[in-house]
């Protein structure tokens, strides 16, 4: 569906509209990750380091635990080693999550694409969420299941913000089809480029930098803006529910 795209591209025009802030992406899936890709990261230290050195981090071991990025974004890519897997739980993602939040002024978290213990470890600590969809079949009846999820948890409706990537006119099925099947508003559609996105994919840089004037690139700094809570960019660019409970939720066994 894209996900790890919007992340990439979402982290890099935060920092665009930004300029003097820090932005920090963290790729939070394990051993598939794709973060370190889409922007050509070659880490020195990922995830998995942080991990090693969660009990004794402060904002000088943070820093020099990721990956410094072109205009103020900071990456932690994800960890590559199996043996995280386990050692990851929900308790450390929130412990990873609290410390981005305590030293960076936006932080994009790519999540794994289904709902883990870590994944539901960073939805509860997120401020927004975006679920994000495409107009068939298919995609709606998933993005169904996680919403009613998210409604069970008790999140509020403006928490988690529907995204609909790819999106062109035409479709057999319309945004208002999607509203009254998601029964909720669709809060950003990120039109359909296959050209532009796999361009800046192959190259290894967010979608303003191959062509800051394309509808991609200005979609997505819209986007920016509109979770930044900010005026509208112009077109040349410039609840917590508890772990325990989530785990609950879809029986998953507590740790010790």
């Amino acid at each position: 569906l894209g996900t790890t795209s919007i992340a990439a591209n979402l982290a890099h025009a935060l920092a665009k509209g930004h300029r003097d802030s820090r932005i920090a992406i963290a790729d939070l899936v394990v051993n598939d990750g794709d973060v370190r890709v889409f922007l050509n990261l070659k880490p020195t230290y990922d995830l998995g380091d942080l991990v090693k050195k969660l009990d004794r981090v402060d904002a000088d071991l943070l820093n020099s635990l990721m990956t410094p990025y072109r205009e103020g974004i900071w990456a932690l890519p994800g960890a590559d080693d199996p043996e995280y897997d386990d050692l990851l739980d929900g308790a450390t993602i929130s412990t990873i999550i609290d410390q981005l939040r305590s030293h960076f002024a936006f932080t994009v978290l790519d999540c794994e694409h289904h709902m883990s213990e870590r994944t539901l470890a960073a939805m509860d600590a997120a401020d927004r969420i975006l679920l994000v969809t495409q107009l068939n079949v298919a995609a709606l009846r998933s993005t169904q299941r996680s919403l009613a999820i998210c409604r069970r948890l008790g999140y509020a409706n403006d928490k988690v913000c529907v995204v609909v990537n790819r999106y062109q006119s035409g479709e057999t099925l319309s945004l208002t089809d999607a509203s009254e099947v998601l029964k909720c508003e669709i809060f950003w559609k990120l039109p359909n480029d296959y050209r532009t996105a796999a361009g800046a994919l192959m190259k290894g840089i967010p979608v303003a930098e191959l062509d800051a004037s394309s509808k991609l690139a200005w979609s997505y700094a819209q986007l920016a803006a509109k979770l930044a809570g900010v005026g509208e960019v112009s077109r040349n660019g410039a609840h917590r529910a508890s772990v325990r409970s989530l785990r609950a939720l879809l029986g998953m066994r507590t740790r010790a």
